[in-house]
């Protein structure tokens, strides 16, 4: 074992959160519109429950397809370490469950 202190995770207790087929091999990425044109994210209230929506565009890792965007909600932190949080959010349209990496920028490159 490592002298490195293992990362924490609130949801080591749970089962996992599985991937839903529509993400398929796709990145999820949040930037605002000023750094990418065809990148954005917005924020809305819900119309059912009045909880926050968010709508960010998935980008697929390789291959030519299309942009899409998803839209997500009750969104709570599952775990956290040294290159971002993660946290498990509700997708609007299917309802499923699926964990979203956000990846804390390097100071270095900003």
């Amino acid at each position: 074992m490592s002298g490195r202190p293992r990362t924490t995770s609130f949801a080591e207790s749970c089962k996992p959160v599985q991937q839903p087929s529509a993400f398929g091999s796709m990145k999820v990425s949040m930037t605002s519109s000023t750094e990418v044109l065809n990148s954005s994210e917005s924020s809305r209230i819900g119309d059912k429950d009045g909880s926050k929506v968010t709508t960010v565009v998935a980008t697929p890792g390789q291959g030519p397809d299309r942009p899409q965007e998803v839209s997500y909600t009750d969104t709570k932190v599952i775990g956290n370490g040294s290159f971002g949080v993660v946290y498990q959010a509700k997708l609007c349209d299917s309802g499923e469950l699926v964990a979203i990496k956000k990846v804390l920028q390097d100071k270095r490159f900003k």
